[in-house]
């Protein structure tokens, strides 16, 4: 297996913990990237909304998140493009935890999604 994967962690989500906690219980390696302290590019936010397994971005944001709220998004006139530059420069509002491979990225909700890379590798 040469992939090589990404999980977009934030250690203080019980969601992104658990998760975390499922990756390395299957052996499945990866890279871990505290996404909110290591900052993200618009160009890998970007590769990430390529690889979504949803064709609806809007799933990688947290809407309930009060900083997106205070951002006041109208999501019709979104595109990927604006999408990945929203993320990047707003990384709390980046939906958690995601595990990304150079295929495919998944949202961790529920953390079980994540067995779809890690049984198929």
């Amino acid at each position: 297996m040469s992939k090589q994967a990404t999980y977009y962690h934030n250690p203080r989500c019980s969601k992104s913990r658990k998760g975390l906690e499922l990756v390395k219980k299957h052996g499945f390696p990866c890279i871990v990237k505290e996404y909110l302290k290591k900052e993200m590019t618009v160009d890998e936010v970007s590769h990430l909304i390529k690889n979504l397994s949803t064709s609806d971005v809007s799933l990688m944001v947290r809407k309930k998140d009060a900083a997106y709220k205070e951002l006041n998004i109208d999501e019709k006139s979104m595109n990927n493009q604006k999408w990945a530059k929203l993320i990047a420069d707003n990384p709390s509002i980046l939906e958690r935890p995601l595990l990304a491979t150079n295929k495919v990225t998944l949202i961790g909700r529920p953390p079980e999604n994540f067995l779809q890379i890690i049984t198929n590798s």
